[in-house]
């Protein structure tokens, strides 16, 4: 159900959004990251309608890295908080040959505001860090994405017998033993010396 709300938010947001001021903007996007199952295609249809894309668009802050006049500005300093799982938007925009690709590192996990990255790049025209709104991730939540982050896997452990203090030296059990062993053959072999000579020595007259 709350997916179901999230979606029609969405949609909500396209109608209100469509128009021609897009016209020059990116045409299609890729999105992808942890928690998703693949790389999700964000595209119009044969009709050139798409419910995600225009917003997207406006909620990614995509124009105001591509157009100068657009009105806005990008921080050059990382925001502060917890920025959570990263994900990537890979923007085609359509303005020579094959088109351009412009990426965009998307955090909508970030406390306590939405977060997304433009690096600088060949067709940005600013750089920075845009503060997101809430239409970011409810788009992305529509596309795939959980709405709570996705768990990070616990990093994997050295076995026992790849750890190097397993193999640095003997125990100190066998530091201690290994002398006491070494004298008590000395002292079995000075005593069984003395007692053959004793033995073999002619008696004292």
């Amino acid at each position: 159900m709350r997916r179901t709300i999230t979606v029609l938010a969405v949609l909500l947001a396209a109608i209100l959004m469509g128009g021609p001021a897009w016209a020059k903007g990116p045409d299609r996007a890729t999105v992808s990251g942890p928690g998703l199952a693949g790389a999700v295609d964000v595209r119009p249809d044969r009709e050139g309608r798409s419910p995600f894309l225009d917003p997207l668009r406006e909620a990614s802050g995509i124009h105001l890295a591509l157009f100068e006049e657009y009105p806005g500005t990008l921080a050059k300093e990382r925001p502060e908080g917890d920025l959570g799982p990263r994900y990537r938007i890979a923007w085609h925009v359509p303005w020579t040959g094959d088109g351009l690709e412009v990426v965009q590192d998307v955090y909508p996990y970030a406390t306590p505001r939405l977060a997304v990255h433009t690096a600088a790049q060949e067709g940005v025209e600013r750089s920075g860090w845009y503060a997101a709104p809430a239409l970011l991730k409810a788009t992305l939540v529509a596309l795939g994405l959980p709405e709570r982050p996705p768990a990070t896997p616990p990093a994997a452990r050295p076995s026992p017998a790849a750890t190097p203090a397993a193999a640095a030296g003997p125990s100190p059990a066998l530091t201690i033993a290994l002398p006491l062993a070494v004298g008590a053959l000395a002292g079995a072999g000075v005593i069984s010396l003395v007692t053959r000579r004793r033995r073999t020595s002619p008696p004292v007259v």
